[in-house]
């Protein structure tokens, strides 16, 4: 038995031991990539983010919900984070909108531009959540996983 909490100790102190040796400093994102730092991101009311959530939600709700739900316009717009997980990660803005349906209702949308988020890491890239429509859950509850 004395023999097992040795072991047991020794092994614990080795797996500490090479967690802190695995650690790596902390180091802002355009220091590990390419020049970048999130400056060239798009702002939140750019027109092609408009456009690709538009585009993305009313062929996903045809096509797969079929539903005859479509977005039309977005209004107040505003940024609500910009790099809010530290500089070690890829910089995003966050952002919310409200945006006008074709039943006549407001809803919110959350949505975040991820720079080198787009297909094969080449340009932005656009996350979006509409608050109340999550039909799969993916940012729940109400979009909370899309903002900062």
């Amino acid at each position: 038995m004395l023999v097992s909490r040795k072991a047991a100790l020794a092994a614990t102190l080795f797996l500490i031991g090479v967690g802190a040796v695995a650690a790596r400093p902390l180091m802002p994102y355009e220091y590990r990539f390419w020049p970048s730092n999130g400056q060239n991101l798009a702002p939140c009311n750019e027109a092609w983010v408009q456009d690709a959530i538009r585009s993305a939600f009313n062929t996903h709700e045809e096509s797969y919900w079929h539903s005859p739900l479509l977005m039309q316009d977005f209004l107040r717009i505003r940024q609500i984070g910009f790099r809010t997980n530290g500089p070690d990660f890829d910089p995003r803005r966050y952002c919310v909108a409200r945006v006008m349906f074709n039943d006549g209702r407001a809803r919110v949308v959350k949505y975040n531009l991820v720079d080198g988020g787009g297909f094969a890491g080449i340009g932005d890239g656009v996350k979006w959540c509409v608050v109340g429509l999550d039909r799969n859950h993916v940012y729940s509850p109400d979009c909370v996983a899309a903002g900062p």
